[in-house]
This record gives structure tokens, C-alpha cells and sequence, in this order.
């Protein structure tokens, strides 16, 4: 179709219209047009849709063709053979063989299904055999075409017993990584992929398909089978490997460059090399030096990414969710685009609580407006910029009381920002249990793995709304010694990179900050934290007369500590830092760990009197096996830091009773044992 500037519409062939919009529908339309000559014509209908130059100049478009000529033999019609590559089926071992007989075909498609099968037999994709110990019924699938595609039922026979593919398919995020700096794309399309690859003898009779006609077997690897995508992504990148521009996912090849030359030099290489294997794509299907493409549901041009409209439609046209399987649904649908969205935090809480195991489904007004603002935002005009080596970046992190988010930038040119992802998780039960400052901290700590494909070995900057951090991970200051053990291994971790770390205020870190508030990905704990000394130690305690759990009641029912305790899981007010000064003032060096308030690296005990005394008796008593008090082997210096922080004078009255009873000498054990919690 041409573009008539001197006319008030533009017409295209029918023909066109089945080619390019067969997806899409007609609107009757009463209009009678006229040619320029007079003649009149009916047209059938009328679609708006939007349309873009061709700016591609006329020596590019005499060099492409060129190319594609070239490349002849790898757009013939039929079903290409990769070469020198075979896939292989392999099955767990004692796999026990499944036979199922053919299932009933609809009279009315079964001449449609016997074409077929004759069909691929003549071209060698079936082979006829007598017998097999493995049998798997077939599928029909209707084609827009009216033809008949037939698949198996893989997933009753041999899915279940396949031994995993450890091949892994591309992410997103490298997909378009890879695409990054290039100007206009070209997508190739193979014909029927997987058809394409022979496989090995051995494995060809556990893909024998029972039909209407008998049994045949497949002599190449073939859509259903739940290894088929990693065996043939394998074969691709193989194929393509050392290529420039180039990105494979599956059956799909996109070629771009950052200047037409490079992207017509990626492309002939492209070509040529799928000709060297005896691979073939679909011309028709392709597309050649378009200023957009859509690929793996996403709009890419050369400013980013963009949500596919036909996603963001199906997403608008969702009913409201009648219990948690849809919502779960429609979420699901929502991550898809989640690295587009920062601002998902409190707009989603309320359909987040619905997936509470103990919640009962009730639809409020909170979630009907959570609903409503999320197909709004969906909407959004936000475009992720490509990742570029050669740009600053930073990394802003932030988080909640229930989850963490981060958001990685380009520091553009002219000093502004541009997102290139956004990530967000849900916090684990025992995370929720963290000081606000841990949750910062891990927030961090996980936003830098999270992305560390981009950061490792690089200088980037992170970002951070809590000021503490700014000191504690300075990379060119030690840790304090106070700090949590926790704290420890993740500035030891951090200290593996190139960073610089910064504060920004919260009214300026909005984007982490509404991540953290609704995390959409599955809550996963930080790997680690469960080995270490404190946790062991705390869950040994259950068998002493001491517990965590008595630590934890009585800290909460203590007037001080109770407040100590909750502003240090969720925040300082300003109004608690004079009536609570000592705590305020090591509140960077506070935390919570299996419900016990922790200063450092030691306990702080609640000054109740029965539990007071429990630990003054079991402190005096001796163990049976080392000849040491059990609390040093217990608590170490955990009572005395509960006295030393605010109570001096009492930790003189405690030592003065120790030494009345002729313990003295275990404070002089304590001291060179040193703390025994972390």
C-alpha cells in the first residue's frame, strides 16, 4: 500500500488487508468512494490503523535485495534439514513405556487430518511403523488457513519421564541487551522450527503418534516435547554464535545494526549462515528494516522498549477476578510488564492480601479501585531506554514492610535518567521480621544480584533514602564493629564490586520506593542468613530455660523495649528519639533476629524480674560437661549488653552478686570468650 497524501482516505487490496491485518476486523462503512477518473468503488470496509513512513532510502533497498537474493535457497518453499546438528530424546532412567490408543477424529475434519498425514509423511517428517512399545494420541488444530496441523499429546507419555534440557533460554533482559544501540530491526522467521532438526535414531520411536491410520513416528524433533525449546535454542545459538546484532528466542531471529551498512552486513551473515545449515524461513512472514518491531510481546525500537498493544488491550478488556486462581491470573498477566511499572506498591496491596492462605475472598471497594488504577497504569507511556556499556549507571533501591524494589538507570548525556529495569520481590515471613535498616540493606543487596549481569565488573552507583547505609557500605570505610554479623556478610559481599553509594531523600526515590511497596515476584529469602552463629545459636535455646520466645514476649510487653522494638522494624519517629535517646542513639547498630532485639552482635534482655532471675541462676550454674557457666556457653555477653547499654549501674549490683557467691571468675571467662551471637 501507498500513502495518497491528496486524498482523504488510502485504500489497500483485500489481498493486503488478509496478509497484514487478518487479525483484525472490519467496520462497515456506507461510504462510495471515487476515483480520480470517475469510477466509483464499494470498498468493504473500513480499519484505522496507524502507519509509518519508509524511510529507507533507495541504494539500502537495492542492497537488501540484493542480499535476499543471495539468499534464495533459504526462502524456497518446504521444510529445510539442519545439518550436523541432531536432537536427542532422553528419558529418566527405569522410564516405564506408554501406550495409548488413538483418540476418536471429528468426522468432519478426518479427510483434513489424513491430508496431513500423508503430507508429511511424503516429505519425511512421519515414517509408517507396525509397532511401538511407546504410543502418544494426537491433537488436531485448526489453522486460520482451514488447513489441519496435528500435534501430539506428549505431556501423557513422555514429558513426565524426560530427563531435563539443562540449556537455558534467553531472558528478556538479555534479549534486548543484545539489541541495544541499533536503529531499525529485521525479524526472520523460520518455517516450522523445529521440523527442521533430525533427530538421533534412538530416540525416534519414543515419538511415535497413534492416528486414525496407524501408527507413525516422527523422524524430527517436533513441537509438544518438553525439551523441544532448549534442544533447539541450543541449535540456534550454535548456528549464529559470533554474530554481531543478533538475537535469537526459538523460531524467531532479529538482526539490527547501529547504521544501515552494519544492519545489512549483520543480515547477510544471518542468511548466509542459516543457508551453510540448510535452514529455511518464511518470506512472507519477515520483516525487513522496520523502524519497530514487536518481539516476545514487547515494541522495540531504537529509543527502548515498549508493552505490546494487543497485551495492554487484553489486559483493559479483563473481567473482575471471582477468586484467587483469576486473580493470580491476572496478576501474572500484570508481572509480564512489571519491569515497565515502578508504581505498583500501594495500588496492588489490596489484591496482593486477597492471596493470603487465611484470607477469605471478599471483593472490597479498595480492591475494585486497586483493579481499576492497575489497568490505568498498564497504559502508561513508559519506555525503557537500552542498556549501554558506555553510560553511567546507577542503582536505586528501597524498602517496605513487605517487600523490596530496585531500579536500574542510564545517566544519559545531558545528565538525565532513563530506566532500563525495574525488579521487585516480596519479603519471606522471617525478612518481615528485619529492622527497617535490614530491610534497606537487603534491598540493596539484592537489587545488586538481581542485576549483576550489568553491574559485575563495572563501576555503578547505588542509591540509597536510608543515610546510615551511605555510611556503612562506604567502600572506602570499615564496617563498625557493632554491626550485625547479617550486616557484616553483605558489606563483605557488596565490597566485590565497583561502587559508590548515595543518599536521596525520599520524595525523590519514588520509583524503588513504590517497588518495594508491591513486590509482584515471588517471595525468596537471602540464601545464607540461616547459617549463621545467631541463628543457631537462638534456635538452640529452645532447650534451655531461657527461650527466644520467652525473650521475644517479655521484650514486647517491656514499656521501653516494646517501642524500641517496633520503631526498629519499622522506622524512628521523631517524636520517640528524645524519650528513647540511648536506643536512638545505636539505632544503625540495632536489629531483630528470631523475634530477640539485638544490639550488634549481642542480646538485650528485658529487665522483668522473673526472667531476671531465671538468667541470674542459670548464669551461677555450672555445666556439667565444660565446668563453664551456661551462659557464657548460652548468652555470652548478651545479659551485660542489656546492662551495659543502659543500666551500668545494675551490671555493678549483678557482678557484685557473682562475686558474693564466689563466681567471679566467670565474668573473666565471659570477657575472653567474647560474643558468642551474631
Amino acid at each position: 500500500m501507498e500513502l495518497d497524501t491528496g486524498s482523504a482516505v488510502s485504500v489497500m487490496a483485500h489481498s493486503d488487508f488478509v496478509q497484514y491485518f487478518g487479525d483484525q476486523k472490519l467496520n462497515s462503512s456506507s461510504v462510495l468512494l471515487k476515483t480520480y477518473t470517475g469510477e466509483k468503488i464499494k470498498p468493504l470496509g473500513v480499519l484505522p490503523v496507524e502507519v509509518a513512513p519508509n524511510t529507507t532510502d533507495k541504494s539500502t533497498e537495492v542492497k537488501l535485495e540484493t542480499v535476499l537474493v543471495a539468499a534464495t535457497p533459504v526462502f524456497q518453499d518446504g521444510i529445510g534439514t539442519l545439518k550436523n546438528i541432531k536432537g536427542k530424546i532422553v528419558l529418566q532412567d527405569g522410564a516405564i513405556p506408554r501406550f495409548h490408543k488413538a483418540r476418536p477424529v471429528p468426522y468432519a475434519i478426518q479427510q483434513k487430518v489424513e491430508a496431513e498425514l500423508d503430507r508429511l509423511e511424503a516429505d519425511g517428517i512421519l515414517s509408517k511403523v507396525d509397532w511401538s512399545p511407546w504410543a502418544t494420541p494426537i491433537v488436531p488444530v485448526a489453522k486460520k488457513s482451514g488447513a489441519v496441523r496435528v500435534c501430539g499429546d506428549f505431556k501423557i507419555t513422555i514429558n513426565p519421564v524426560l530427563q531435563a534440557e539443562q540449556y537455558p533460554l534467553p531472558r528478556i533482559e538479555d534479549i534486548f541487551a543484545n539489541l541495544a544501540g541499533g536503529k531499525r530491526f529485521t525479524k526472520v522467521d523460520l518455517a516450522e522450527a523445529y521440523l527442521q532438526m533430525e533427530i538421533e535414531e534412538d530416540s525416534k520411536m519414543f515419538l511415535t503418534i497413534n492416528t486414525l491410520k496407524g501408527l507413525y513416528r516422527y523422524n524430527r524433533l517436533v513441537f509438544g516435547v518438553a525439551s523441544a525449546p532448549a534442544i533447539w535454542q541450543r541449535a540456534m545459538d550454535q548456528v549464529l554464535q559470533g554474530i554481531p546484532g543478533t538475537q535469537c528466542y526459538l523460531d524467531d531471529i532479529i538482526v539490527t545494526g547501529a547504521n544501515d551498512n552494519e544492519h545489512l552486513e549483520n543480515l547477510h551473515k544471518v542468511l548466509q549462515r542459516l543457508q551453510d545449515y540448510g535452514l529455511r524461513a518464511r518470506r512472507d512472514k519477515c520483516e525487513f528494516f522496520k523502524p519497530c518491531i514487536t518481539y516476545c510481546g514487547h515494541t522495540i525500537d531504537a529509543q527502548g522498549l515498549h508493552k505490546c498493544k494487543e497485551k495492554i488491550n487484553a489486559v483493559m478488556k479483563a473481567p473482575q477476578p471471582q477468586d484467587v486462581q483469576q486473580l493470580r491470573s491476572f496478576l501474572g498477566f500484570i508481572n509480564y510488564y512489571h519491569r515497565f511499572m515502578p508504581n505498583l506498591s500501594t495500588v496492588l496491596h489490596p489484591l496482593n492480601e486477597l492471596l493470603q492462605a487465611e484470607r477469605k475472598w471478599k471483593w472490597t471497594k479498595e480492591c475494585e479501585q486497586a483493579f481499576q488504577e492497575v489497568k490505568r497504569l498498564v497504559t502508561s507511556e513508559t519506555v525503557l531506554t537500552h542498556y549501554d556499556p558506555s553510560l553511567p549507571v546507577k542503582l536505586a533501591c528501597d524498602a517496605s514492610p513487605y517487600g523490596i524494589g530496585a531500579v536500574m538507570s542510564h545517566v544519559m548525556r545531558d545528565g538525565t535518567e532513563r530506566p532500563i529495569a525495574f525488579a521487585s520481590r516480596s519479603l519471606s515471613s522471617a525478612e518481615k521480621n528485619y529492622s527497617q535498616i535490614d530491610k534497606e540493606a537487603l534491598g540493596l543487596v539484592w537489587g545488586v544480584k538481581r542485576f549483576n549481569q550489568y553491574l559485575y565488573g563495572r563501576e555503578f552507583t547505588l542509591v540509597t533514602d536510608h543515610q546510615p547505609l551511605v555510611s556503612i557500605f562506604n567502600p572506602h570505610k570499615a564496617i563498625p564493629m557493632t554491626a550485625a554479623a547479617r550486616m557484616q556478610r553483605w558489606a563483605l559481599f557488596l565490597g566485590g564490586h565497583r561502587y559508590k553509594i548515595e543518599f536521596k531523600s525520599t520524595l525523590n526515590h519514588a520509583n524503588a520506593d513504590g517497588l518495594s511497596r508491591l513486590p509482584l515476584d515471588t517471595a525468596t529469602g537471602t540464601k545464607g542468613d540461616k547459617e549463621s552463629v545467631a541463628m543457631f545459636t537462638l534456635m538452640q535455646i529452645e532447650s534451655l530455660p531461657v527461650t527466644a520466645e520467652m525473650i521475644e514476649r517479655e521484650t514486647r510487653k517491656d514499656a521501653t523495649l516494646s517501642q524500641v522494638y517496633k520503631a526498629t522494624q519499622t522506622g524512628w519517629a521523631a517524636s520517640e528519639r528524645s524519650f528513647l535517646a540511648p536506643y536512638f542513639q545505636r539505632r544503625d547498630e540495632l536489629a531483630i533476629d528470631s523475634g530477640c532485639l539485638m544490639w550488634g552482635m549481642r542480646i538485650i534482655i528485658p529487665t522483668k524480674q522473673k526472667l531476671a532471675n531465671v538468667l541470674f541462676a542459670y548464669r551461677n550454674a555450672t555445666h556439667a560437661t565444660t565446668n563453664r557457666t551456661p551462659a557464657i556457653l548460652f548468652l555470652g555477653r548478651g545479659l551485660r549488653s542489656r546492662l551495659d547499654l543502659l543500666k551500668p549501674n545494675l551490671r555493678r549490683t549483678v557482678m557484685d552478686r557473682q562475686i558474693k557467691q564466689g563466681k567471679g571468675t566467670h565474668t573473666q571467662v565471659a570477657r575472653t570468650l567474647g560474643p558468642t551471637l551474631a
